[in-house]
């Protein structure tokens, strides 16, 4: 049995059922027959499953459904920006373009783009497209595909992506400096890493230069530029204390300079409300960052006992 099984029960028929983790995240109930895991009872994308009960052929499954939103970081009050409730992450450019992650129905995650004026269109295919941000000028973008370990750099106008850098360590959260000739990112396997790597932008082509390690960081939100020196990033995450600290890019060092903020979910985003007065003053005009927020719901089905 997986060591992250849990609500392990005897269905009806004797067989051991239990809930655990699927290859996608989502939890589905599967049944242990003889020595074997049979093929799974019920998986549930985009949910939690609590447990299952049996009775009389019918399998009770009570879930919690969490519906996932973006909304404007930047505004006062903040606004939302997406009503699906699918939508993981995203970035917004100063002409208003949005960029999502969204997870669909079979599971994969998946990034669109919504221009003003222009029904939502679906970019990429997945399975694991994560983590999209905007190059300065918003004509271009990037995401995290971490199926391939990629960064990819994608063209708005020409709908076309091309693998811009590999990480072995699984590269997310890419964040594109003010110049647009930098790009920082955790990685996000194992104990996770900042990093940065040059690029060189000509004739419409990126290609990217040396790769250099900053140290360790939380690999749970994007870093921010302030300038083209000096980056914030989450360095530490422990229980509902997120720590924001300045690294220099010039000295690859820390300035010193920290910001503890209490956070809802390990992807409540919101940066220091120090860092946003200076980002106001300092950052490109247009800047806005994009936070998720999460509502939960949970649900009774009744599904059929097909392993009695």
């Amino acid at each position: 049995m997986p060591p992250s099984a849990r609500s392990i029960r005897f269905n009806d028929g004797g067989a051991l059922t239990f809930v655990v983790k699927g290859r996608m995240g989502d939890e589905l109930v599967s049944t242990i027959i003889g020595t074997k895991i049979a093929q799974q009872e019920v998986e549930s994308p985009g949910s939690d499953v609590w447990g299952v009960l049996s009775a009389e052929g019918q399998g009770i499954l009570a879930q919690r459904r969490i519906r996932d939103d973006l909304w404007d970081g930047q505004r006062r009050p903040e606004t939302r920006l997406t009503a699906d409730g699918i939508s993981v992450s995203g970035a917004i450019s100063g002409s208003g373009r949005l960029l999502s992650e969204k997870r669909l129905p079979d599971g994969r995650l998946a990034i669109f783009l919504k221009s003003l004026g222009f029904p939502e269109s679906q970019m990429t295919s997945g399975p694991l497209d994560v983590t999209p941000s905007f190059f300065p000028d918003g004509a271009r973008w990037l995401y995290a595909r971490l199926s391939t370990s990629d960064v990819m750099a994608c063209d708005v106008a020409k709908a076309n992506c091309k693998a811009l850098f590999s990480d072995k360590l699984v590269p997310g959260f890419p964040s594109v400096d003010p110049t647009g000739s930098r790009i920082a990112y955790v990685t996000l396997n194992s104990a996770s890493r900042l990093r940065v790597i040059p690029i060189h932008q000509s004739d419409d082509t990126i290609e990217n230069g040396e790769m250099k390690d900053l140290g360790p960081a939380a690999g749970v939100c994007a870093p921010v530029w302030l300038n083209d020196d000096l980056v914030w990033f989450v360095q530490s995450l422990e229980g509902s204390e997120m720590d924001w600290s300045e690294i220099s890019m010039k000295t690859s060092a820390v300035t010193g300079r920290t910001e503890k903020v209490h956070v809802v979910s390990h992807f409540d985003c919101h940066l220091p409300e120090a860092v946003e007065t200076r980002l106001g003053a300092k950052r490109l005009r247009g800047y806005r960052q994009v936070v998720p927020f999460s509502d939960e719901n949970v649900e009774l089905l009744v599904k059929s006992d097909t392993r009695r």
